[in-house]
């Protein structure tokens, strides 16, 4: 396997897997989905992933837990709905037909999403077009 080593930008890379970055490290499965991010006294964050390769949750080292569902059965790589354990917040996505995120809803309100030409997500509107998170 080939090792390449960046030495100005600190970044450590084997086999195509960035495995260190200045002093955050990373892990990855035999399937090579990130499993493990930290960084001594900063962070640090476990991730899972479904048999298809869906990462499902995260969780990091305070135990808050992110979970990802995807219950849309015409789109089964889009997260559907992401839940908080602890809070017990639900945020369920919602697409247009090129599959681009356009809305996030909670029991309480629906935000829209302006995205860039690519679909990725830009800002968060609330009804009123309000600017609630710029990307």
């Amino acid at each position: 396997m080939a090792k390449e080593e960046a030495h100005q930008s600190s970044i450590l890379v084997f086999s195509r897997f960035v495995i260190r970055r200045g002093e955050q490290k990373y892990q990855y499965s035999p399937r090579g989905h990130l499993t493990h991010a930290f960084e001594r006294d900063k962070f640090s964050a476990w991730y899972s992933y479904d048999d298809r390769g869906r990462m499902v949750s995260w969780k990091d080292a305070q135990e808050n837990v992110t979970q990802l569902l995807y219950a849309y059965p015409h789109l089964p790589e889009l997260v559907s709905h992401v839940h908080f354990p602890k809070t017990g917040r639900n945020f369920r996505f919602l697409y247009n037909d090129r599959k681009v995120l356009v809305a996030v809803e909670t029991l309480e309100q629906r935000f829209y999403v302006a995205t860039d030409q690519n679909g990725s997500p830009l800002a968060l509107f609330d009804t009123n077009g309000n600017i609630i998170k710029e990307v």
